[in-house]
């Protein structure tokens, strides 16, 4: 994994065998980003992501092994508690187009991805809404 900065903005690229959780947390806490933006493509070949199902009050996870390319990942970066939080959201699709879409929970990296992390001159932080899974976004006054 290689990045630069560039302002208010970090382009990411990733590569084979990188974990994009582990690297956006490492990038967050050597940057010291408090609130930003996060946008990324590519492909992956491990994916994990979880639906959440309101009426059971519980994630389903999902995983998918093999060539996936990366539609659209999104998603952002705060904290909760003054520790590094991320909240990232993926659609991926197979060789046939078939697109899947959730809560990412672990994603390696196949090829390559690019992201680009948008840095937010403020802090938010996040604390349970007493719900599984329901860290919402808390405004200080």
């Amino acid at each position: 994994m290689e990045y630069r900065r560039f302002g208010n903005t970090i382009v990411v690229r990733m590569d084979h065998d990188d974990d994009i959780q582990e690297n956006v947390k490492l990038i967050s806490e050597k940057e010291n980003i408090k609130l930003a933006y996060v946008s990324a493509l590519g492909n992956t070949k491990y994916v994990t992501l979880n639906s959440y199902d309101q009426n059971v009050k519980q994630f389903f996870p999902n995983t998918f092994e093999g060539h996936y390319e990366i539609a659209h990942l999104n998603g952002t970066i705060n904290t909760q508690g003054g520790s590094h939080y991320s909240h990232l959201h993926i659609v991926i699709g197979d060789m046939e187009g078939h697109a899947y879409g959730g809560h990412l929970s672990k994603a390696i990296v196949g090829t390559t991805l690019e992201m680009f992390i948008h840095i937010v001159d403020g802090v938010v932080d996040r604390v349970s809404s007493g719900e599984p899974g329901g860290n919402v976004l808390k405004f200080e006054d």
